[in-house]
């Protein structure tokens, strides 16, 4: 996985909600991210692995 800076990690998860921001930043290898439609899992997990 590429290392991406830490001003440029912060500048893309800025918007998230810090659900997502815990999500995005955890150290576990596996995260289940459970949540209704519409609510940005799937962009939640893509900036985990950005």
């Amino acid at each position: 996985m590429k290392k991406v800076e830490n001003k440029k990690f912060l500048e893309l998860i800025a918007d998230s909600r810090p659900a997502q921001q815990e999500a995005i930043m955890a150290d576990e290898d596996l995260v289940v991210v459970s949540a209704g439609a519409g609510t940005g899992k799937t962009e939640t997990l893509a900036r985990r692995y950005a």
